[in-house]
């Protein structure tokens, strides 16, 4: 289905080697992670396309990207694993970072950080991992897990455990994760096969997810899907209380960039009975309107970096054996744009942000080896390399110019010291 296809870059065990937060440092992990202020394109810097990220296919597939604007010219940048799942790509704030859950048999859930290449940054074992989405300051991301306190509902035979998620956040520096929400029959995040996209408030207040209000009690034949009113939940960060947000038939919620609004699927039946519209909504929950026609069965829409377009998956027009592709179309509505025509089962578009920044990492203790790698990751060129020709494999960088952490365009050289 691409035009290439990567291999793992080192595979996991590689990856935990050489892009382990130990050998990455603090630091250097934060220069890529942490977003950086906008700047204007220079001469000698560039400006690296706006891709969106996809996962596609089932256990044969994997996740593609495919630049703004030039038509159908998918990329498989990460392959699934073995009769293994993938899904939920998500761009980090800066868009230097992708983020997907990987699910590999005999070996459990992670989450995976790549490059836009596909080379593996880190992979964090966790339990749950769907739904993913970052932080607006991109060093943590929530999604759904099987962690805390387990929600239990009486099911047609016996007791119903585990039919919900709750909602954790992973602080990717510390490798931590922590429980910040938990399902009731208040409020619940139904296990669904399907499970929802998360999204973070921009101003780093909420997190919306899809879920269930009113779960009854006493019900019979709840095992954790359609047991209550489907609604969307409102997930505050610093409390973790969960609350509606008002508006019902609905999933799959994703914040605007400036927060103002969310985009959703609208599963209430339209007019001939089909579900599956794209609608916006106020942050609040209110003035409601179609973008995307309950006809053409959209969903899993994403907003543009500049908020002025959404990118979502439709089987409109007709693809073989039902299958969707991605597309995008004005936050006003209108003409659909076909991105991707693999008929492959794309699923959950994420629109990253374009590159006008290279955010310096810090190299100090690094051998040339790793600067070479951690360098371009940043969106930067390395540049001069002084000090002994020799064992350049044990030498390590004891300076380098320009310091770390700070913001130069894209393509801005990088001269390093060894030693």
């Amino acid at each position: 289905m691409a035009v290439t296809t990567r291999r793992f870059a080192r595979g996991l065990r590689d990856a935990s080697k050489r892009w382990g937060l130990g050998l990455l440092g603090v630091l250097g992990l934060l220069a890529m992670l942490v977003v950086a202020p906008p700047l204007a394109p220079s001469a000698e810097g560039s400006v690296l396309p706006s891709l969106i990220a996809y996962s596609y296919g089932n256990n044969q597939g994997g996740i593609a990207v495919v630049p703004e604007g030039e038509g159908v010219l998918e990329t498989s940048i990460y392959p699934s694993p073995a009769d293994g799942d993938i899904g939920f790509p998500q761009w980090s704030p800066n868009g230097l970072v992708l983020a997907f859950h990987v699910y590999a048999p005999y070996h459990g859930n992670k989450i995976v950080l790549t490059t836009r290449s596909g080379t593996v940054i880190a992979a964090y074992p966790v339990n749950g991992g769907y739904g993913l989405d970052w932080s607006p300051a991109g060093t943590q991301i929530a999604y759904l897990c099987d962690e805390g306190k387990l929600l239990t509902t009486p099911g047609p035979v016996a007791p119903v455990v585990n039919g919900f998620w709750n909602v954790c956040v992973l602080n990717l520096i510390s490798s931590v994760s922590r429980v910040i929400a938990s399902s009731t029959l208040a409020e619940a995040i139904p296990k669904s096969g399907s499970e929802t996209r998360l999204s973070w408030s921009p101003d780093d207040t909420y997190i919306v997810v899809s879920g269930e209000h009113d779960i009854p009690p006493n019900t019979r034949s709840c095992s954790g899907l359609a047991c209550g009113i489907p609604d969307i939940d409102r997930v505050t960060v610093a409390t973790g209380e969960m609350s509606p947000l008002g508006y019902e038939c609905s999933f799959n919620p994703a914040y605007s960039p400036n927060g103002a609004e969310i985009a959703f699927t609208n599963n209430c039946p339209s007019k001939n009975g089909i579900p599956g519209g794209i609608d916006i909504m106020s942050a609040s929950g209110t003035d409601v309107r179609n973008v995307v026609p309950a006809d053409d069965e959209a969903d899993e829409a994403d907003w543009s970096p500049d908020g002025k377009q959404l990118v979502f998956v439709t089987q409109v027009p007709a693809s073989a054996n039902g299958f969707t592709n991605v597309f995008t179309t004005s936050v006003k509505g209108g003409p659909l744009t076909q991105a991707t025509n693999t008929n492959s089962n794309d699923q959950m578009p994420s629109w990253g942000q374009p590159l006008t920044v290279c955010t310096v990492p810090n190299l100090k203790g690094q051998t040339l080896a790793a600067a070479k790698d951690l360098v371009p990751l940043a969106g930067c060129v390395l540049g001069t390399v002084s000090g002994p020709k020799k064992n350049n494999s044990t030498l390590k960088v004891i300076s380098q110019t320009p310091a770390p952490g700070t913001n130069v365009p894209t393509g801005t050289k990088v001269d390093v010291q060894l030693q």
